[in-house]
């Protein structure tokens, strides 16, 4: 089994930093604020609206129809294919208008294997009826959705302006600095890893997350990814991280596809008072490891995308010089329980660097597992240090 390599990031704020003055176009706030546009629009363009099985005529039609029925079980358990293909067929027929003629539209098999023929001549006649609504309806959603993108895009040109004179801010001494490590492994027979990550900073603060898309690969980073994205941007521009989170959630139900949920899990720390806080929407625990000693963190709530809308419960912990704050995806946790990560994780060797610790925990995890795969993997350590 190869080796897992870590990445590291250190991030330490200098007491100077660059700071437009004005709010005005072509300040850094609003130049902020523009990319933050951008990269909304780009989350609501990429989203469209996708019809799968569930709302599909031929859907629609089998479960009104077909499924209450006494014969359901015989038509589709013993010939499900050929009932499948004939009812397709079917349903292009009755399209045409040949609304008069039973037997020229059911067809020979569907004619004599249907036990009530009128019953599903009439189920036909409403799925016509209710695609020719659904696809009114996806052109009106395709092009209110074209029309926002087009009136996001335009307002960050606005905000982008013109650049104007900078200045220097002095600010207060930061006490705290930390190094960020990551280790990664993509499941197995995927081409990428699906679980995506996010390292930014603003100011004071800075933001570290996980997200996991549904399935693995690169199924699941097309929604991870740019979600990470648009909730990065947010924060750069001084946006609340519950808003970003729960506006993201509706976006992710907007777009339409079925059965599309991601998991977000947010860490915000502000390197002045050493407090973190944690966001976490359908994730597992994250971990604490101080002084040997290692606590699971958790406020269980849904994934994002299942339609509910909920106020992300937010967890607030005080971190001190030498603790690691260790965030997973799930993929970490199929084999065993949270209670031995955490005594692996408090019998490590924390004198060691982030990426050091975040390679060697997902290697022991792996090894652990036999080297079995079948999810993506992430493992995101926070080192902290005093300045």
């Amino acid at each position: 089994m190869a080796a897992v390599k870590g990445i590291s990031e250190h991030l330490a704020y200098p007491r100077r930093v660059r700071h437009k003055d004005s709010a005005g176009p072509g300040s850094a706030v609003t130049g902020r604020l523009g990319d933050f546009l951008r990269a909304l629009a780009g989350f609501v363009r990429e989203g469209g609206h996708e019809s799968g099985w569930a709302i599909s005529p031929l859907g629609v039609l089998v479960d009104r129809t077909c499924r209450p029925c006494a014969s359901y079980a015989g038509c589709w358990k013993a010939d499900g294919g050929r009932t499948y293909a004939e009812l397709k067929d079917a349903l292009v027929r009755m399209q045409c208008g040949l609304e008069d003629d039973m037997a020229l539209i059911l067809g020979d098999y569907l004619y004599h294997r249907c036990v009530r023929p009128d019953v599903l001549m009439a189920g036909l006649s409403w799925a016509v009826h209710w695609a020719v609504s659904q696809r009114d309806w996806e052109e009106r959603m395709a092009t209110a959705t074209a029309a926002l993108v087009d009136q996001l895009l335009a307002s960050a040109d606005v905000l982008s302006g013109e650049s104007i004179e900078e200045n220097f801010l002095e600010l207060s001494t930061i006490a705290h600095q930390c190094w960020v490590g990551l280790a990664r492994r993509a499941a197995r027979r995927s081409s990428c890893c699906g679980d995506s990550y996010l390292v930014r900073r603003c100011g004071s603060s800075i933001l570290v997350g996980l997200s996991d898309g549904m399935g693995a690969g690169d199924r699941a980073a097309r929604t991870s990814g740019p979600l990470l994205e648009l909730i990065g941007s947010a924060f750069d521009v001084g946006l609340p991280l519950p808003w970003a989170i729960e506006h993201a959630d509706r976006l992710v139900t907007l777009r339409g596809r079925e059965h599309e949920v991601v998991t977000v899990d947010m860490a915000r720390i502000d390197l002045q008072l050493g407090l973190a806080e944690l966001y976490k929407r359908g994730a597992p625990p994250s971990f604490l490891v101080r002084s040997h000693r290692c606590l699971a963190l958790s406020r269980p709530a849904p994934p994002l995308g299942i339609g509910i809308r909920i106020q992300t419960p937010r967890l607030r912990v005080r971190l001190r010089p030498g603790d690691h704050l260790v965030l997973v995806t799930d993929g970490c946790l199929d084999w065993g329980s949270y209670a031995s990560l955490c005594a692996w994780l408090s019998q490590a060797d924390v004198g060691r660097s982030a990426d050091w610790l975040a390679a060697r925990f997902l290697e022991w995890i792996l090894e652990r597992r036999g080297g079995e795969i079948s999810d993506d993997m992430t493992v995101l350590v926070v080192k902290m240090a005093s300045t």
